[in-house]
């Protein structure tokens, strides 16, 4: 026997069931990092796209209402109108002339709820929805007090002499994923005092 067919012998495998073995031990291997890679993309689609397209809703909507309400409100229904203002302050006119302080905050926060949504376990819709409001109504905010030194406000509710304070899609984003914070909040608590 030549000294190459020899050659080939040692270096074929000694059988398929060698080949079979090694696979399966790198599919074994590699399966706990294809869910992983298919939660992160999870994550992606259902909490930061839908954060986004509510960014954008939110911008939309005060470009509609600077172009739109300038020369005055406009009244929908006997206890609700769109009537524009620019508010320098936090909800409800608080802290007014802080601009610098509330963007700093907003930065901040923003940065904390991506944060918690990245690394949100499986299964927590709820907290991630709530995060994600949370999120898109601070960076929508944000981005008026960057470009235009204040927050643009345009839906009131009204009745009577009583008015609520005008605000617009971001505040209802933060509020809706306020509430949903302190419902996990209170469950959470509700859970550990009947273990």
């Amino acid at each position: 026997m030549s000294e190459r067919s020899m050659v080939l012998i040692r270096s074929r495998p000694r059988s398929n069931k060698t080949f079979r073995r090694r696979a399966s031990g790198l599919l074994r291997d590699d399966s706990s990092v294809i869910p992983i890679l298919l939660y992160e993309g999870f994550r992606l689609k259902i909490f930061f796209l839908p954060s986004a397209l509510l960014i954008l809703a939110d911008q939309i909507t005060k470009q509609l209402a600077l172009t739109h309400l300038v020369a005055g409100p406009i009244k929908l229904l006997p206890f609700l109108s769109l009537h524009l203002t620019c508010n320098t302050g936090a909800a409800f006119s608080m802290l007014q002339g802080h601009t610098w302080l509330l963007s700093t905050v907003a930065v901040f926060f923003s940065g904390y709820f991506c944060y918690r949504i990245w690394r949100l376990p499986r299964g927590a819709f709820l907290e991630g929805w709530s995060y994600a409001l949370i999120l898109s109504g601070a960076v929508g905010n944000l981005v008026d007090r960057l470009t235009d030194g204040c927050v643009i406000d345009f839906v009131r509710f009204y009745y009577l002499n009583f008015s609520f304070p005008v605000f617009n899609l971001a505040d209802t984003c933060i509020t809706l994923g306020a509430a949903g914070w302190i419902v996990l909040m209170y469950r959470d608590s509700a859970r550990k005092r009947t273990q």
